[in-house]
């Protein structure tokens, strides 16, 4: 008699954070309209209008946007939404402090960037391309990262034994870098099936 196996394949459908990438994609198509305030860009979100805020905030700190006036809010009276307009459309999400210092683009952007460029690497190969004199990638977390798009099929390993591991990227996903998510859900053993909706979280390699 065939063993069971231990483990139930079920579908998840999960709400995912937008992040400052969602963000800007939002802000592009509301400054293309208009003037926005940072309720219209939260409506399209599913996180907490204070996170938005503090984005808008470090794009006017920045320059990238500025402030152009207000209205009145639908929803109460004597309340008035700030609005703005960009200065900037660059098409990658700029990322300020909240003094207007530019950051660095995220380790994952630049670890997916490196990996479309050279195709085939090793985790060694990859932290030591991915790091600059401002800032090092370890080889932990490249390596992590690497085992998330490994188990996807993203990349492939091209190992040998007693040979370090080499991998190669096969499915080219775009210019943003894939994100790892954990998801917590309430799983029903009796009905093999994910109950209400599951919440994702962005997490770092």
């Amino acid at each position: 008699m065939a063993r069971r196996p231990t483990d139930e394949m079920v579908r998840i459908s999960a709400r995912v954070p937008r992040g400052q990438d969602g963000f800007w994609q939002i802000i592009l198509k509301l400054d293309a309209c208009g003037n926005w305030g940072v309720p219209d860009v939260e409506a399209r979100t599913n996180v907490e209008r204070g996170t938005v805020k503090d984005f808008v905030l470090r794009l006017v700190k920045g320059g990238v946007a500025r402030h152009v006036g207000e209205r009145q809010a639908k929803s109460r009276r004597n309340v008035w939404v700030q609005l703005y307009r960009l200065n900037a459309r660059p098409a990658e999400t700029p990322r300020f402090d909240r003094a207007g210092n530019r950051l660095p683009e995220p380790t994952i952007q630049t670890l997916w960037r490196t990996m479309k460029m050279v195709k085939i690497f090793s985790v060694a190969e990859l932290a030591d391309l991915a790091s600059t004199a401002d800032r090092r990638v370890s080889t932990t977390t490249a390596g992590r990262y690497v085992t998330h798009l490994h188990r996807a099929g993203i990349i492939v390993s091209d190992s040998k034994p007693g040979v370090a591991a080499t991998y190669r990227l096969v499915r080219d996903l775009g210019a943003r870098a894939p994100i790892i998510l954990k998801t917590l859900s309430l799983y029903d053993p009796n009905a093999q099936e994910i109950v209400g909706q599951a919440e994702a979280r962005e997490v770092q390699p």
